[in-house]
């Protein structure tokens, strides 16, 4: 009976040695898969963040040239009502030339000579402020022209690095599929 217990026991100890191996051979891989499960976690929050950032730089870029137009549309009414400013001061100019020969053949068409200089005096400050205005839209306009090239290179980085993350994260999926089909 002693004896049928010792063949039992060594039997058992035998058995669990060969499961205890049978564990050990399959952990290594298992420990493997598992890191390369947390890899491709990894990869796939890298590609996540990379993506997050090229549409919010998308985004940057777009609103940097929607400024520049919206810059350029001012500058073009500036420009234009400097333009109809312009005119209206060489009329007034016209209408003083016509007051000062009012004794000859330019006799005044139409306005009072009393205010012509007073208009021309407006106009000119408008010119000028006009022309003011227009120069701080250029300036405008070159920073956000200087805008729009800065935020262009930030998108082709951003979408530079999505890109290489997505590769990562392909190799990543590829990886840890071998490994599943090979578990």
């Amino acid at each position: 009976m002693l004896l049928k217990i010792f063949k039992l026991g060594v039997v058992l100890i035998i058995s669990v040695t060969v499961v205890t191996a049978w564990v050990a051979a399959a952990a290594p891989q298992k420990k493997a898969c598992d890191g390369l499960i947390a890899a491709l976690g990894r990869a796939q929050g890298d590609y996540n963040r990379a993506r997050s950032a090229r549409i919010t730089a998308e985004g940057d870029f777009n609103r940097a040239k929607n400024r520049v137009g919206a810059i350029v549309a001012k500058i073009k009414t500036n420009e234009a009502q400097q333009s109809k400013a312009e005119t209206a001061l060489d009329q007034l100019k016209e209408e003083q030339a016509r007051c000062e020969n009012a004794n000859g053949d330019l006799s005044p068409l139409s306005g009072s000579c009393a205010s012509v200089q007073a208009r021309i005096d407006k106009a000119k400050k408008e010119i000028a402020a006009l022309r003011s205005a227009h120069d701080q839209l250029m300036d405008q306009r070159m920073a956000a022209d200087m805008d729009v090239e800065r935020t262009d290179r930030d998108l082709a980085a951003r979408r530079a690095a999505e890109s290489a993350a997505l590769a990562a994260l392909d190799k990543a999926k590829k990886d840890a599929a071998g490994c599943r089909r090979a578990a």
